[in-house]
């Protein structure tokens, strides 16, 4: 046991001195510091498998006793609860062999009850403490502009934080806190345990219990003209627990739509709508997901009793993937409860259990992640953790989900009901590395473009009516600056240009002057209203015209194009993703394709670049922060910074840079290549474009 935990305690100092720089840390560094990671997590199971046998808790409380007397009632009880919390379920659990099961059993509950009661004491939600529970935290939200009263769990609590400034409170103090910040509008969750468990049972149920404060919360907010706004996440299984609170309130939103019509009929009113879940890109984003160290997993519970269809999906969801060491994360496993213990077969699979926090890092070790659905036919209402997941950069095969099929698609989410799929969809998953590569690609885009918390708030906002600032909401508009020498870089730069379906955009076009036909070109962009035309001497050098064409930019982000590579059409729209999950002033390509030509060859160039902070990335591939132009230019100007390579100068700067994906860009190379042997050619094909643009 001892040697146990000092082989925990080290992998844990390990795991907190690196886990804040692992964005920082080279590919082998990651790849290293992901398996000890999950040698953590299995470490701290093999030490709750100690604790938890009898032989240990018996002499724990024989020790306990002897060494500390004053301690050895409470341990003698907890000993009690814990033989006839055995003797219970292996009762349960074994009703053939035992002819009188009931008999024994209904003199073992009211006494099994009476010792739980006794050790645990009753549950008083009252008596958290006056305060405000949650710390304040180093970080500045997306709206501002915007306050909002909250009752949420943690999960909740810790996507939304990052989207307005919420303000949390308790049923003791919720009044002085409120006059204190007045809020825009009040959000309630339907939280079992909602601001750190001091809203525990006041939320649910409310037709069975007395107490008064979510009414005097609620009437309160509407005395003050501040909006109420209520949202189920737990339809359509906790509809009826729920809906006494949602009759308070002046919005409903629900996780389900196929429950809409049902709250308007009974709230009498047609302010309901359908809200899903989502992902926090803050939260959960790709930063860091290469390598994959793992092949599978899954992170959930058994529930014994009252879950047989669940216990049918997890049989076909998990079994095919023994073959691949699936690892199994079962968030209930320290609890020591048989009712949520995996059946035996199950148990050489599991690593242990991990935190909130922990479990976001975890999605990112996996090659493929396995879902279970306990709602599979609402259109709308699936787990959370598969927008989370596919926001990680990591692929899904799920249980089969009506909302699943219809937000996201089967094409995007590979989805069971049979062990044969599931053993189809692992066996391809895992071993086309390409394939998944290119899936878990469109997973972070579907998510971080339409199923962010941002739209979230956006899609309440926008439902009650709320005045508030559009710039808070605006896309980022991107300024894109290129050189062109001859027509046929023109056509390429323009071809490039309108082909973006990134529509907050303008080009400035620099023209060398002496070997074009300003004019020609010049009639051609006035009919654009978002194309420049700049004139410029070749004699001058790029950093020169750069900053020529930061004198007419309009916009804060500035991205260079060059003809002689091909941008498809998701190109800006991918790299600007990554400011919403980044601090970088600098996003672009570590990792890019390149086309021969002449030998129809196509190059990956710096593999394992994808996804991670980098000292450089190419500079015709990638978005730029204005401001670092000008105080990169001020530095220059003074002498106290290099006077070289541009984004050399940033990362010597203390300019952060960030290399996201490798798709959707490619330099192309005319002419007979000098080494094609020192590439990894990926491809031999004139059809180059559709390997690289997804």
């Amino acid at each position: 046991m001892k040697k146990e935990k000092e082989n925990l305690d080290y992998l844990v100092k390990s795991f907190e001195q690196d886990f804040g720089n692992v964005t920082k840390l080279n590919y082998d560094q990651r790849k290293f510091f992901k398996i000890k990671f999950i040698e953590l997590i299995s470490s701290r199971k093999r030490i709750i498998d100690l604790e938890n046998s009898t032989k240990y808790v018996l002499l724990d409380t024989l020790l306990e006793s002897l060494t500390n007397p004053v301690k050895a009632p409470r341990k003698i009880l907890f000993f009690s609860k814990y033989f006839f919390s055995k003797a219970y379920y292996f009762i349960r659990k074994n009703e053939t062999k035992l002819p009188l099961r009931k008999i024994i059993l209904s003199l073992l509950r009211p006494l099994y009850k009476k010792i739980n009661t006794c050790f645990h004491g009753r549950p008083k939600a009252n008596l958290v403490k006056n305060t405000l529970i949650m710390a304040a935290e180093d970080f500045q939200p997306k709206r501002k502009d915007i306050t909002i009263g909250v009752i949420m769990d943690k999960f909740s609590y810790d996507c939304f934080k990052y989207e307005a400034n919420l303000v949390i409170f308790t049923p003791e103090n919720w009044k002085e806190v409120l006059s204190n910040n007045t809020p825009d509008f009040l959000l309630v969750e339907s939280a079992w345990r909602g601001n750190n468990n001091s809203w525990m049972g006041y939320l649910n149920d409310l037709g069975k219990v007395e107490d008064s404060r979510l009414f005097e919360l609620v009437n309160w907010c509407k005395d003050k003209n501040i909006k109420t706004v209520f949202w189920n996440k737990e339809d359509p299984p906790h509809f009826e627990r729920f809906i006494t609170a949602a009759k308070l309130f002046d919005y409903v939103f629900t996780t389900d739509i196929d429950c809409v019509p049902r709250y308007k009929g009974m709230l009498g009113h047609e302010r309901v709508f359908c809200l899903p879940f989502g992902a926090q890109p803050k939260i959960h984003n790709p930063i860091g997901s290469k390598p994959k160290v793992h092949d599978v997993a899954f992170a959930g519970s058994w529930y014994e009793k009252n879950h047989d269809a669940r216990k049918r999906q997890m049989k076909y969801m998990l079994e095919p993937a023994f073959k691949y060491k699936l690892h199994i994360f079962d968030r209930n496993y320290s609890r020591n409860n048989d009712t949520l213990r995996f059946p035996e077969k199950y148990m050489p699979f599991i690593v242990g259990e991990a935190s909130y926090q922990e479990i976001n890092y975890i999605y990112k070790i996996y090659k493929v992640f396995l879902n279970v659905n306990s709602v599979s036919a609402s259109p709308t209402m699936f787990s959370r953790r598969v927008f989370e997941i596919l926001a990680s950069g990591t692929c899904v095969v799920s249980s089969y989900s009506k909302g699943i099929d219809e937000i996201l698609g089967s094409d995007l989410v590979k989805m069971s009901n049979s062990w044969e799929e599931t053993k189809r969809h692992l066996d391809q998953l895992i071993k086309d590395e390409a394939k998944r590569e290119r899936l878990a690609h469109l997973g972070v885009r579907m998510v971080l473009q339409h199923h962010t918390y941002s739209n979230r708030l956006k899609y309440i906002i926008d439902n009650i009516d709320l005045n508030t600032k559009d710039s808070e909401t605006s896309k980022r508009e991107i300024t894109i600056v290129a050189y062109a020498n001859s027509e046929e870089s023109i056509n390429s730069l323009l071809e490039s240009y309108s082909r973006q379906e990134y529509a907050e955009k303008e080009m400035i076009l620099l023209l060398d002057e002496t070997n074009l036909n300003g004019a020609k070109w010049e009639r051609l962009a006035q009919a654009c209203e978002s194309i420049t035309i700049t004139k410029v001497d070749k004699t001058i050098d790029r950093q020169e015209w750069m900053h020529k064409a930061l004198e007419v930019a309009k916009y804060e982000y500035i991205a260079v194009f060059d003809g002689a590579c091909f941008y498809g059409k998701h190109y800006l729209g991918d790299l600007n993703m990554a400011f919403d999950f980044t601090d970088a002033s600098i996003v672009g390509k570590g990792s890019y394709y390149t086309y021969f030509e002449d030998e129809q060859a196509l190059a990956l160039n710096n593999r394992h670049m994808n996804h991670c902070y980098t000292p450089l990335v190419l500079a015709e591939a990638c978005i730029i922060k204005k401001e670092v132009f000008s105080r990169l230019k001020a530095k220059t100007e003074s002498n106290q910074a290099q006077q070289g390579n541009f984004l050399t100068d940033c990362a010597s700067e203390g300019f952060k840079i960030y290399s996201a994906d490798r798709y959707n860009f490619v330099q192309i190379q005319k002419g007979k290549a000098t080494k094609l042997a020192d590439y990894e050619i990926v491809n031999y094909s004139k059809d180059y474009i559709n390997q690289i643009e997804i």
